[in-house]
């Protein structure tokens, strides 16, 4: 048995319990994948932990945002292309019809292409993404328009909010 130990040999073991204590600890760091596992393992670095983890939720939250947004601008890109030729269709059909030569019956023919160009122009306004209504504003969950040919006025005014 040991009864006592000279300064060196007391200094040698306590830097070799030193160095267990660090390789202890790089072992529990390399297993767990992180660096501090308890927040006592660096308590000042606490607070920088946490701002970080808010700035990656919020930007996780932005990425989100953005994915939803670029999928709603998409849709309503599309909408917009295809009411641009819906557009054409009817200057067409206006030109057609305003001609001299149409006959009743060539001219009800157009009127009820029309009444169908209308009720797809409703249909792309109140284009859906995810469940809301992309071109009614701050009110998301209602159509922007109706449309029922069978009224005397077929479809409603703006339903949305700007």
């Amino acid at each position: 048995m040991i009864s006592s130990l000279d300064a060196r040999n007391e200094w040698f073991l306590q830097n070799l319990i030193s160095i267990n204590s660090r390789l202890e600890r790089a072992q529990r760091e390399v297993a767990s994948g992180k660096r501090l596992v308890v927040g006592s393992d660096e308590p000042d670095s606490v607070p920088a932990l946490m701002q970080t983890k808010t700035d990656l939720v919020r930007l996780s939250q932005t990425t989100t945002n953005l994915g939803r947004l670029k999928t709603e601008v998409d849709a309503g890109e599309l909408a917009l292309q295809e009411s641009i030729k819906l557009f054409d269709r009817v200057r067409t059909l206006g030109q057609t019809g305003a001609s001299g030569v149409q006959n009743a019956s060539t001219r009800k023919g157009i009127a009820e292409e029309i009444g169908s160009i209308l009720q797809r122009m409703v249909g792309l306004a109140n284009t859906q993404v995810d469940g809301r209504f992309i071109f009614s504003g701050d009110s998301d969950q209602t159509p922007a328009f109706t449309f029922d040919l069978n009224q005397n006025t077929p479809w409603s005014p703006y339903q949305g909010m700007a």
